[in-house]
């Protein structure tokens, strides 16, 4: 199953948004977690942390409902609405649906009444959490924080693992958008050809989350990179090529990190597509 489309149209297209994946995997705003085996892998959280700081969180926010229609390679063949008479007469519409998949990883997502929230001081908080996650309560040296996190119920995705993919949907419903026929809470699937990846939910929410990365800070990056050029003399080219693209935090002395000096060391960035690829 391809997902790294889906992944990085989805951070693309809805201003840095990244999946849950499986969709419903339950996060929590706060989460720290690392990246093993393409999967996000939450090990505590920092709002259960004794903080100097108050940590304050949005009340639930709406966000824009069409950033939440998410396609790509994608198009409907037929739509149809009839007029379907149940037992004791009565009636009721359904349409149906035929949607083409027209490459490997052509995706469709849709989420009803998505909303967020959002952690709001952290640049307040961020060196308490540093040195409690590398020092005092924890020696991380790559971990993740959820600093926000998105939830929709109602929703519905499918993605193709073949060129000219197709999937037969019905609904009971006269609506004929086709994002909403997927996740209408009667979808139900007529038929596929060529997908691999069909999930549909009406309870549990999708999660969707941006993250704060540790990294090494600028000041100890140009450190390293400067004890890296006066000992070049002592390298081959390839040593020298390899440090040069070798995770700097490799070069970390353990016993010369403390409590005094150790927000020198570490630094936040914001997730990018670095880390979508991660989840790849």
């Amino acid at each position: 199953m391809d997902l790294e489309h889906f992944y990085r149209f989805c951070y693309l297209e809805t201003g840095g948004w990244i999946p849950a994946f499986p969709p419903t995997q339950t996060l929590q705003l706060g989460d720290f977690c690392q990246i093993n085996q393409a999967k996000l892998r939450p090990l505590g959280n920092i709002l259960n942390f004794d903080l100097v700081e108050e940590v304050l969180v949005s009340d639930s926010l709406p966000l824009d409902k069409d950033d939440w229609k998410i396609k790509s390679g994608v198009r409907q063949l037929f739509c149809a609405t009839e007029l379907v008479t149940g037992e004791g007469g009565s009636c009721s519409e359904w349409t149906k649906q035929l949607l083409e998949f027209e490459q490997q990883g052509s995706f469709l997502f849709y989420g009803l009444e998505p909303y967020c929230q959002m952690l709001l001081n952290w640049s307040q908080i961020q060196d308490d959490v540093t040195l409690k996650l590398t020092q005092r309560d924890y020696a991380f040296r790559e971990v993740y924080v959820i600093t926000a996190l998105a939830k929709m119920d109602n929703w519905g995705f499918a993605s193709a693992n073949q060129p000219t993919a197709e999937l037969e949907v019905l609904a009971q419903t006269k609506r004929r958008e086709w994002y909403e026929l997927i996740s209408h809470e009667t979808c139900r699937i007529e038929q596929s050809k060529g997908i691999d990846n069909i999930a549909r939910e009406n309870e549990l929410p999708a999660y969707f989350f941006k993250a704060k990365r540790l990294v090494i800070s600028d000041q100890k990056r140009e450190q390293f990179l400067r004890d890296i050029v006066l000992e070049q003399a002592l390298m081959t080219p390839q040593a020298l090529s390899n440090w040069l693209r070798e995770d700097l935090t490799n070069r970390f002395d353990a016993t010369e990190i403390n409590l005094a000096n150790g927000l020198s060391f570490f630094d936040w960035v914001d997730t990018n597509l670095d880390d979508v690829a991660k989840l790849c």
